[in-house]
């Protein structure tokens, strides 16, 4: 019978079937494994970038991150960096707190913006493949 695999989680595309389960507890089955957000190797279209190189010079002030990339979706030069649990801001300092939310806003519009996003249904009608990554319109 058929059965949709989906591993689920961010960092995994289609191909995790393939070392997620052993091929034996799946004999019997017609699998399919998604890439549900874009990030396998064949996914069109690809969040991830492709683009990145290493500059072969920086002004004085050294790199920003437009130097090493042309993709819509990294992040904006002058943006303060983030991870999952720090900022590289002062959050006492309303100033830098704000400007980092106004750098990833002015981020996100143009990511959304990013001509690759922009999709057209067999309908005719146009959509942005960013509205639909989530793992709610999965379910649907």
């Amino acid at each position: 019978g058929p059965m949709l695999v989906h591993c689920g989680g961010p960092g995994s595309g289609a191909s995790c079937v393939t070392y997620r389960y052993d091929s034996s507890s799946m004999a019997g089955y017609n699998v399919w494994s998604i890439s549900q957000r874009g990030i396998g190797d064949n996914a069109e279209p690809a969040l991830g970038c492709n683009h990145s190189h290493l500059p072969s010079n920086c002004s004085e002030g050294g790199c920003k991150i437009s130097d090493f990339t042309d993709c819509p979706c990294a992040l904006l030069d002058g943006t303060p960096q983030i991870g999952e649990l720090w900022a590289d801001i002062d959050p006492r300092s309303e100033t830098q707190v704000r400007h980092l939310f106004e750098q990833r806003e002015k981020w996100g519009r143009t990511c959304a913006a990013a001509k690759k996003f922009k999709l057209r249904g067999s309908n005719g009608e146009r959509y942005n493949f960013l509205e639909y990554v989530g793992t709610q319109m999965l379910a649907y």
